[in-house]
């Protein structure tokens, strides 16, 4: 119908939120990491990548 949404798209500034502790039997890692804004986006993407493999790895998934 060409209606405008409700509500505004949820832009937030990660850099005040605390980071979010993931842990998977040895594996551990924080989101966002430190300093994750200077990288580039192919960096992020790999780092993303990698946890999801390590994750899947740690549950045994092939």
């Amino acid at each position: 119908m060409g209606a405008m949404p409700l509500f505004s798209s949820a832009q937030r500034d990660w850099d005040q939120d605390k980071a979010v502790a993931f842990q998977e039997a040895e594996l551990k890692f924080k989101w966002p990491p430190c300093g994750w804004k200077g990288w580039s986006a192919d960096l992020r993407k790999r780092y993303a990548e990698f946890h999801a493999m390590s994750i899947l790895k740690a549950q045994g998934v092939h």
